[in-house]
Formats: C-alpha cells, structure tokens, sequence
C-alpha cells in the first residue's frame, strides 16, 4: 500500500495480512467506496505520446520481466483476446491468441491460438533471440507444454517443448509446475486443469530444459527448498516456487519460494546457479515482491527489512548485501513491478484512492525522478482480472511499454523517452 494511503490505513492492511479472507473482502469494499470518491476527471495523463498497438481485439503483453520489442526493434510479441471480454476470468474454453506485430510492414505477421494463459502473464510468451520466442499451451492429450517459434527466414518454424517455459534466455529454459501454481496462485496459474493431484515436493520445484535436445530435469526440489534455513513455520506449510528469472549473462538465477500456514503467505528470495547449487537466501522477511536484475550479480527488488521497512532494495546476489535505493524519493510508492536500463529504473504503482496508477522514471545515480503519467483502472479490472501497467524497457531502453485499461479495454501501449 503506497503513500497515497495513511500510516493507519497501511497499519491496518498490515495486520490483516494474519487474516487473508477477511483482509481481501475489506480492500475491496473499501477501494470500490473511495473510488466513487475521489474519481478524477479523466482517465489517462502524461506529457509524453502515448502510442497504442494497432491491432483489433484486447491486446496486452503481460509481465514486466521481458520486452515485447525484438532486439532490432521491428516486431513487437503480443496477447490479443478476440472475444473473451479480460474483465472476465480467464476460461481455458475461449482461447487467446499469441502474435507478432511488423511495425514495418504494418500488420501481423504471425497468430496463434493458446488456451494456457492468464491475464497477468498471458501465455508467458517472450522474445529469446532476435526472431525466436516462446509460449505456452495445453492439450488433453499432451497436457502443458510449449511452441518455440522461429521468423528468420523467409518461413515460420514452430518447435513443440514437451513442458511449459516460465524463463529462456538462448537454448537453456526453466520451468515450473504451473498446475501447483493454479491450485495455490491462480493469478498466474492456467485453469486448464481444475483438479490435479500434485507431485511429492522430492519430485516437483524449479525444472530446467534443454532447448536443443528437448531434455529437462528436476534442478531444484521444494524438499531441497524445505531444508534450506528452514524455520518453525515451514514444517507445516504448504509450498510452492515462482517468478524464476535468469541472470542476464546466463550463469544464475533467482525465484521466489513461497509457503503458506492457513492461508498467511510468507516469502523468500533465493537464488542459485544453473546446476541447481550454491542456493542461497537473499531476503526472508516474510514478504519479499517483485525484483529485477541490474546485472549479472545485482537486483532490485521490493521487500521488507524488519529493520529499515518496506522499500526498493538493491541486493547483491553474491553476499546477499543491500542497501535501500530511492530513499524517500520511490519507497512512499509502494510495491511496484521494476525494470531497468542504464542508470534508469521504471517502476509503477497500483491504483491510489483515485484508482489511478502512477508510471515513474527514476535514475537511481542522481537520485532524479520524473513522472511518465497516470492511469485510470476502474473497479470492473480487479483480482485476477486486474491489469497492472507491468512497465517493459526495449533493449535499447528508450522506449517503455505497458498494459492498461484507461479506455476500457486492456490494450498494450508504449512511450518514447
């Protein structure tokens, strides 16, 4: 909760975080009375060009850890709904459509069906070369798995991955159980299969692929996970991983571990090299959120310290020191999705009492901060269906791309800086 909501407002979201039924039936009764109230007149503001992607339907990318950019900046990879309203919850019988937009030629050069998504990711579909990208789907007879998709040449070539990718960078994947993180986190979850009985922890966890050989293997176990600095409250909790994310130089990898004691969620960041060992616990605090890397052995991410509070935290994955980035500039905005380029740190913010959400540049070597703009998302987008910004640098990191419902319909934007 940011600094448009008071100290007595964040203290009270805070301790009904012991209470997660009874905290989610509140926040909403209470959003829903202060967005009649505080209602603005007009649903987006920026001083910059805000550009739309022309294609019909709702259009979105979905998470903020990739750009939906090529790296020579031509094509854009997108999630379009046809005719599924996203103000609905996502229903495995109405698929979306992966596709791939030619800025040059002006059209879409490539479309595909996937009935493995959700509105928050899509269908993890991500760019992992200069023409080859990812995306995930499901059918009865071969259950989740993949499509690696290849537009050099003159013709598309599409190779079937026998599991789902949740991260790629080259030829190497991770991944995993995205039926777990249905049952426990259906935001990010695929609702194709409604009841799954779940492997044992020694057999389920982080999962890496070999793209080539198409051969993967279990790296790292929720067992392993268990044993890891345990505390008195893992033994019985119920756990799961998520949001994995490779170093950009390939070697490591940091991912949440996640275990829940009824229903209370409690978090920690972990990161290891790709043999699955030298894990080790970067933030456990109870509440660790969304992170970013800045290079190869350093990250961002939004967390609690029980010590210096909840902010944006600069870690290195190394040693495990941090220090507080943005103090008193971002830390009042809250939980936000981070991306970075350069010196330059994009973070957004979920809706104040105006259900407006803030879009920020901050250049986290002069301290300076510049606001990109505001966005209104009504009450209809909310849950599971919400759509947070989840800001995107192109590779070149001039160009900051994002998801909003301003008009209505969650369509996916952009800004040059």
């Amino acid at each position: 909760m940011g600094a448009h909501y008071g100290k007595g407002e964040r203290l009270i979201a805070r301790v009904l975080s012991a209470f997660p039924g009874i905290k989610a039936i509140a926040k909403r009764n209470y959003q829903h009375l202060n967005a009649m109230l505080y209602r603005k007149s007009y649903n987006f503001k920026s001083d910059l060009d805000v550009h739309v992607l022309p294609v019909e339907g709702e259009t979105f990318y979905g998470y903020y850890d990739h750009s939906p950019e090529s790296e020579d900046k031509r094509l854009i990879l997108f999630h379009v709904s046809d005719s599924h309203k996203t103000k609905r919850l996502p229903d495995p019988r109405r698929p979306i459509a992966v596709g791939v937009y030619d800025t040059e030629e002006a059209k879409v050069i490539y479309k595909k069906a996937t009935v493995a998504y959700n509105w928050q990711q899509g269908a993890r579909s991500h760019w992992i070369g200069p023409r080859r990208f990812v995306f995930n789907n499901y059918s009865e007879s071969k259950g989740y798995y993949s499509t690696l998709v290849n537009l050099e040449g003159s013709e598309v070539t599409e190779t079937e991955i026998p599991l789902p990718i949740y991260d790629a960078l080259s030829e190497v994947a991770l991944t995993l159980n995205f039926a777990r993180l249905h049952q426990m986190r259906p935001d990010y979850g695929y609702r194709n299969h409604s009841l799954t009985d779940l492997p044992p922890y020694d057999e389920d966890g982080v999962f890496i692929i070999d793209l080539i050989t198409q051969k993967y293997k279990l790296l790292v176990s929720l067992s392993t996970l268990c044993q890891l600095e345990p505390n008195g409250l893992m033994a019985e909790a119920v756990h799961k991983v998520n949001h994995i994310m490779i170093a950009p130089d390939g070697k490591s990898f940091i991912f949440l571990h996640r275990y829940f004691v009824s229903g209370r969620r409690f978090d920690r960041l972990i990161v290891s090299d790709m043999q699955g060992s030298n894990l080790k616990v970067l933030a456990d605090d109870e509440m660790v959120s969304h992170c970013c890397w800045l290079s190869s052995t350093e990250i961002i991410a939004y967390l609690r310290d029980y010590k210096q509070g909840d902010r944006y935290y600069k870690l290195n994955a190394l040693n495990g020191s941090k220090r507080v980035v943005g103090e008193g500039i971002i830390d009042g905005f809250g939980d936000g999705h981070p991306t970075f380029k350069d010196s330059h740190l994009i973070i957004d913010t979920y809706p104040n009492k105006s259900r407006m959400k803030g879009l920020y540049q901050f250049d986290i070597m002069s301290n300076k901060l510049r606001q990109l703009g505001e966005f209104y998302e009504s009450m209809n987008f909310y849950g599971e269906t919400r759509c947070d910004l989840h800001p995107r640098l192109n590779y070149s990191g001039n160009r900051v791309y994002f998801d909003s419902v301003h008009s209505g319909q969650r369509k996916l934007y952009w800004m040059d800086l």
